[in-house]
């Protein structure tokens, strides 16, 4: 049997945001796979992995990311109630496609399709039923009637009633990876109009007009959600994950990537090109190929740079690499990982597994000055704020003394287990077990961002004016007009 379910939007454990509607926040969908399109006259719906995508269909911008806790199957717009049908491994859930209020119904049997009809849904599986729209009553059924739009997985013979795609695969082009002979396969497909939706993996959503062949192709969120590291240069965010690169995007809605098959810990500017960290070697780019500039003993951890050194943190110790050179020499602390490397002009911070040490580059002196282990290290009003590897916050006054009797000039925040920080020249961003925080200097108060969902989130990010949270596999992103 199957009974409906009302999704309270303040708690729902099935489909977030909470609440669709009203919240002020958005989830940034990674590449995925492409299960299923439908489209209605205003929008196009496709479910990424286990996320609902909304675009408007004139522009193709994305409108609403709404991620379900389970894995979802098929999705099927009703043009009779101007509602979005989910199909998810044990249930379907059915959204309003302008409120995205939901109700769940469970599902006790295994099905493979649905058909969408004025008044019923009608299941197609291991039993056929009938689902009444009004009442969420069930029926069992023996026979299908006429009229009704199904809607199934891409088959193959539907694939090849579209020989134009041939050979139903895609290639990255040779600026967009490391991964040259990498196939992305087709594996959604809806046809509306003279419109040809084509859905893949880990490729994006791609739009044929089937009459002239041409296409457009629509990139919508990063590689994947795994990011660790956030870098910008010359006005341009690029986003460090697991699978590669991916370029925020600002005067477009396409995202860029550049796909690597070995991961990538670090990257920084080196003249026309880019300098990335990969192992325990330094790497160039030069018209698409990797060549190595230097290595070490140990993998490198982190990189930084003025206008004279590349400086290399490895689990090892540091090292710093003159421009033009190709000759790694150690360069202070020693022996132990150097998590977090930060230049000014008048001093150098590098943070290892058991103290942060500062280089005074007109004494040409190292000293120790914090005797924790520091991960990271960001710049505000005055202050160097120092999160250690024991997710305790620190707090240090800028200045030129860091003779050892400066050690003392240090102080420990309030602690509530902080994962990463970062800044927007305003307050001090903390990702913690229970949210987002902010720190105000001034105050010295911690406020939580209630516009972020709360969560265990393990980085925080600043990219423009817009705060972006990593929670397990999810990207939340806030504009910060709204952080309060």
């Amino acid at each position: 049997m199957i009974s409906a379910l009302v999704l309270c939007l303040l708690t729902s454990t099935i489909v977030r945001p909470g609440n669709a509607f009203l919240d002020r926040y958005t989830i940034i969908p990674p590449l995925g796979t492409v299960k299923s399109i439908d489209t209605s006259l205003r929008s196009v719906f496709a479910l990424n992995d286990n996320y609902l995508l909304v675009f408007e269909k004139q522009d193709f911008e994305l409108e609403k990311t709404l991620h379900f806790e389970k894995t979802t199957q098929l999705i099927g717009y009703d043009e009779y109630f101007d509602d979005v049908w989910v199909l998810t491994e044990n249930s379907i859930v059915r959204l309003n496609a302008l409120t995205f209020s939901a109700l769940e119904f469970p599902l006790s049997t295994t099905v493979v399709a649905f058909g969408i009809g004025p008044d019923a849904l009608f299941l197609d599986g291991t039993a056929d039923y009938r689902l009444d729209k009004r009442t969420g009553v069930l029926q069992r059924i023996y026979e299908f009637p006429e009229n009704l739009k199904w809607r199934r997985r891409a088959m193959d013979a539907e694939l090849q009633r579209y020989p134009f795609l041939t050979p139903y695969y895609y290639y990255d082009e040779p600026a967009e990876t490391q991964q040259p002979f990498a196939e992305f396969s087709i594996t959604a497909l809806h046809q509306d109009g003279i419109d040809l939706y084509i859905g893949t993996d880990r490729y994006g959503i791609l739009k044929y007009n089937t009459i002239t062949w041409n296409k457009e192709r629509f990139v919508y969120g990063p590689l994947d959600s795994r990011i660790y590291r956030v870098r910008e240069f010359e006005d341009v965010v690029y986003l460090i994950s697991a699978q590669g690169i991916s370029t925020y995007p600002q005067d477009t809605q396409n995202w860029r990537y550049l796909r690597f098959a070995q991961r990538i810990t670090d990257m920084l500017p080196l003249g026309n090109t880019f300098l990335f960290s990969v192992g325990n070697r330094l790497s160039e780019m030069e018209s698409g190929v990797m060549l190595t500039v230097g290595n070490t003993t140990a993998d490198i951890l982190t990189l930084s740079a003025d206008e004279s050194y590349i400086y290399i943190g490895t689990r090892s110790g540091l090292r710093r690499m003159e421009r033009g050179s190709q000759t790694l020499m150690p360069f202070g602390p020693d022996r132990y990982a150097v998590y977090s490397i930060y230049a000014t002009d008048e001093t150098i911070y590098a943070g290892d597994e058991f103290a942060l040490y500062a280089y005074d580059r007109l004494l040409r002196t190292w000293a120790e000055v914090v005797p924790l282990g520091i991960k990271d290290i960001v710049e505000l009003k005055d202050n160097l704020y120092l999160l250690g590897l024991n997710n305790q916050l620190m707090r240090r006054p800028l200045h030129r003394d860091t003779t050892a009797q400066d050690t003392a000039d240090w102080f420990l925040l309030p602690y509530f287990n902080i994962y990463d920080i970062d800044t927007d020249g305003d307050v001090l961003y903390c990702a913690s077990f229970a949210g987002v925080y902010a720190y105000e200097p001034e105050t010295e108060f911690y406020s939580m961002i209630h516009n972020l969902p709360s969560l265990r989130y393990d980085h925080v990010f600043v990219i423009d004016s817009t705060i972006v949270a990593v929670a397990q596999d999810n990207l939340y992103a806030l504009p910060i007009e709204h952080r309060n």
